[in-house]
């Protein structure tokens, strides 16, 4: 792409909803891909923008920078999926969700294919239903993605490990998944027995202590201890799936 100055291969300015698919990103002595907003109005941004199917190589200084100049603007929602390369530097304001390609099969204990079984995915970071797959006759899903990390203005969180479960009314089994070390993966198998599907919800109580986000699932009276944050942008913090909970923040922030 260059072999001098402050240049890259793909620079994105104030620009969203683009997608770029497939090819190979080589050689520049800056950047690779270079997405940036300056200013204080909506179109200063650079939101929403996908890169897949692409292998960054040969990039001397940064292969993919997220760039804010520090005022107003912002870089959010920018995802890549299935793109390889070495280094990344998000500034603050900006956001990098990195995905992975993910397909499964699921069989009984007799070895038979299952149809129509639901295949979900768990992250461990909160529990939280990150993907949702079905098999066909053949006990295949079709392909799906699945986040490997969120890097929110310098900041990573990983969601390994995954879990991911198969299930239908009569039968249940999984099996777990890190997707860091694997990357994309096409043949996960999950066998299943008998046995009944549970949903891992991350609590945000023990006993009838509030100390972090998650499900408040049971009626009661709950009581916050200390100032909890959700550190995943866009997700929910409280959630509340029962009638007649009480929580009483006693003061503290959500």
């Amino acid at each position: 792409c260059s072999t001098g100055g402050l240049y890259s291969c793909i620079y994105v300015d104030e620009s969203d909803y683009n997608i770029f698919d497939g090819g190979f990103i080589n050689k520049s002595s800056k950047y690779g891909v270079w997405i940036v907003s300056s200013g204080s109005s909506s179109t200063s941004n650079t939101d929403h923008n996908i890169f897949m199917n692409i292998n960054i190589t040969n990039i001397t200084n940064t292969s993919v920078f997220l760039d804010d100049d520090g005022s107003n603007s912002e870089n959010l929602n920018n995802t890549f999926i299935n793109v390889s390369y070495n280094n990344q530097t998000v500034d603050s304001r900006s956001e990098l969700i990195r995905k992975w390609y993910h397909q499964a099969y699921v069989n009984d204990s007799n070895g038979n294919p299952l149809n129509n079984a639901n295949v979900v995915f768990y992250d461990n970071y909160s529990s939280n239903l990150r993907g949702n797959l079905t098999t066909n006759s053949s006990g295949w899903t079709n392909i799906g993605e699945i986040i490997e990390y969120i890097k929110i203005s310098g900041n990573t969180i990983y969601y390994n490990n995954y879990s991911i479960f198969a299930y239908n009314s009569t039968h249940v089994g999984n099996v777990s998944f890190n997707v860091s070390l694997e990357k994309n993966k096409f043949n996960t198998s999950i066998t299943v027995s008998e046995g009944n599907f549970t949903d891992p919800v991350q609590l945000a109580y023990v006993n009838t202590t509030v100390y972090r986000c998650g499900q408040i699932n049971t009626p009661g009276v709950y009581t916050m201890n200390q100032s909890i944050n959700q550190s995943i942008f866009g997700e929910d913090c409280i959630v509340v799936s029962s009638s007649d909970a009480t929580l009483n923040c006693q003061g503290y922030n959500i």
